[in-house]
């Protein structure tokens, strides 16, 4: 409903009530006039409040698509058509190309959870980012420039690089997953982040703000997903808990989601509450990559 037909609706509501209220009391004129411009007043600033509240959520919204979705992606001198009709749900974030990488630090992890640095597996410290340079390959000249270089310029010595992370993912035994990352604006400008890309029924749970975030919370169902795969997984990890954490000022998002089984979204509340997050002097520019989506399902394929 635009804005225009909502105060439409509103004025013809009130008129309404005005006869109704008139016809039942009988009001006097002088009285009525008072009725109606408190109502009024009370309609404009109900009106106030919400056109406010989606000016806050502006830069970050869900939708299930309802006809999948479809993409002409040109790949290394390569022509490609990529159709996506099983799409869960996707999530889009306006923000500026430009950024700066975010770094963080875990205040609190839930029991069981090994801190970061020490699990297995992808080592997801802002130093071995730059010290391996796969990721930066993104961006154009990074990886040729010396680590000297990339450290004086995210304002970090290489001690403190390897105390500040960029994400945490980690696997229990039983298979409940767990994965935390920030994305700079750069990484995600102009992207689809799809949920359930092969298939499932997506909830949109919460909207809102949470501190200085807008906030997004999504549960995913890939239960007929799994059911219709050969891909083992057990039934507890069917259902995944997402959390996305947009900052407008500083143009970066934060991305938690696991296992419904061990992470609720009060649990990747509280781990978000005690993130610290830091912002490098890396400045980022657009990215030679233009792959239009980002795949952000956890533990699939």
């Amino acid at each position: 409903m635009t804005t225009q037909a909502l105060m439409e609706a509103l004025n013809s509501a009130d008129e309404r009530w005005l006869c109704e209220t008139e016809e039942r009391l009988k009001l006097r004129p002088a009285r009525l006039r008072r009725k109606k411009l408190g109502y009024a007043l009370l309609i404009a600033a109900a009106l106030v409040f919400l056109l406010g509240c989606a000016a806050v959520l502006g830069h970050m919204r869900a939708e299930v698509p309802q006809n999948g979705l479809h993409y002409t992606v040109e790949d290394a001198g390569r022509v490609q058509n990529i159709d996506l009709p099983d799409t869960a749900m996707v999530v889009r974030v306006d923000c500026e190309a430009q950024g700066r990488l975010p770094a963080l630090r875990f205040g609190w992890l839930p029991e069981g959870v090994p801190e970061p640095g020490v699990t297995a597996g992808i080592n997801y410290s802002i130093l071995q980012l730059l010290e391996d340079g796969s990721e930066l390959e993104l961006y154009p000249g990074w990886k040729a420039r010396p680590l000297d270089t990339l450290l004086a310029e995210a304002g970090m010595t290489a001690e403190e690089a390897g105390r500040w992370y960029f994400g945490h993912h980690c696997e229990k035994v039983n298979s409940a997953l767990l994965e935390i990352r920030a994305y700079d604006c750069c990484s995600i400008h102009g992207r689809d982040l799809l949920l359930g890309m092969d298939g499932g029924t997506a909830e949109l749970v919460a909207e809102g703000t949470r501190g200085e975030y807008e906030m997004l919370e999504i549960r995913v169902d890939y239960t007929s997903f799994y059911e219709a795969s050969d891909h083992p997984c057990p039934a507890a990890e069917y259902v995944k808990n997402y959390l996305f954490l947009f900052e407008p000022q500083e143009q970066y998002l934060l991305f938690l989601g696991g296992s419904d089984s061990d992470y609720s979204f009060e649990t990747l509340e509280k781990i978000a509450d005690n993130l610290e997050v830091r912002l490098t002097g890396l400045t980022l520019g657009p990215t030679t990559a233009r792959w239009p989506l980002v795949d952000l399902d956890l533990g699939r394929g």
